[in-house]
């Protein structure tokens, strides 16, 4: 699984690269921008032989020092996502009704190496960047009290833990906006152990002013 997303990371960077050539080459570098997306989340590590793929939506506002011109910046995420748990071998014909949803506020600091740029203008803008935050995770469906305890024999308590996180992308401008392809890898400090996810996103990044 981990193979696939790093394969699918590495075919969205790939198109961007070829579509920034192609796209307006002036766009303008703003301050701030915002971003909506959408992807996948591939669990790996122990998460990997409980949890299906699943998906995230996301929004994250972003912005760069010295009017947009400095490679740092700062940028804030809220995501949700959500992943159906594998059978746990409750039998061949019946499946286990559960999933993990997640939603997940980040912090990060950015470092982009302004690939392209002359001026005040760019034609492939990359990034790296890493931090840190919570991600609230809730278990919903009929089969969720097979996490149950003592205290919460549902299994259906909601649990908000520490996260690091880190992310590399790029984004090609398509008129006055941004195609943006991006990997994350999102460690979660869960009671007693620790829970490792990728979500690969994709989506449009919208410059605020100029």
């Amino acid at each position: 699984m981990r193979r696939l997303s790093v394969g699918l990371l590495g075919a969205v960077m790939g198109l961007a690269v070829l579509v920034a050539p192609v796209s307006t080459a002036n766009a303008q570098q703003s301050p701030i921008t915002i971003g909506i997306g959408v992807g996948g989340v591939f669990p790996t590590g122990d998460a990997g032989n409980v949890l299906n793929t699943g998906w995230l939506v996301d929004g994250h506002v972003a912005y760069r020092f010295a009017g947009g011109q400095s490679p740092v910046g700062l940028r804030f995420d809220l995501s949700y996502g959500s992943s159906s748990f594998k059978d746990f071998g409750v039998g061949a014909t019946t499946s286990f009704e559960a999933k993990l949803n997640n939603i997940y506020g980040i912090a990060y600091a950015m470092l982009h190496p302004n690939i392209g740029q002359g001026g005040d203008k760019a034609t492939l803008d990359i990034w790296v960047g890493g931090g840190g935050g919570f991600v609230n995770s809730k278990c919903s469906g009929v089969d969720c009290d097979a996490f149950g305890t003592t205290e919460d024999p549902t299994g259906t308590a909601s649990s908000t833990d520490g996260a690091l996180s880190g992310v590399v992308g790029g984004a090609a401008p398509i008129g006055g906006l941004y195609l943006f392809f991006e990997g994350r890898w999102v460690l979660i400090f869960t009671e007693g152990t620790s829970t490792n996810l990728f979500p690969v996103v994709f989506g449009v990044r919208i410059p605020l002013g100029g």
